[in-house]
């Protein structure tokens, strides 16, 4: 069991780093904290789905249903802020230092 909730998390920041990238080469424009936050958010909620759309096609339209999806998605937004979003944020980020349009004035450290 723990060796599963590892290979989530590892699938989740893998995730979360290769949509950073696809974002930072097609949406250079975007600001970089907001290119963080979408790849956390697709990063998580990829991995999140196919538990979601077993639980909704095994269960039909059953009332108790709606209690596990509830479940499901507090676990893909726990896992976004817990690993996607530090392992996006810091991949922009570097990108972003990269290309020397960091502001140093308005970043927090």
């Amino acid at each position: 069991m723990i060796g599963g909730f590892l290979f989530l998390v590892l699938v989740v920041a893998a995730l979360a780093l290769g949509v950073a990238f696809f974002l930072d080469t097609l949406a250079t424009k975007t600001a970089w904290k907001k290119r963080a936050l979408y790849a956390a958010g697709i990063g998580s909620a990829i991995p999140m789905l196919l538990p979601v759309l077993i639980v909704f096609l095994e269960n039909g339209n059953d009332p108790e249903i709606w209690i596990v999806l509830f479940a499901l998605v507090i676990i893909g937004i726990v896992l976004a802020a817990t690993v996607g979003f530090p392992v996006a944020y810091w991949f922009s980020k570097r990108r972003e230092a990269a290309r020397g349009s960091l502001d140093p004035a308005k970043d927090f450290e």
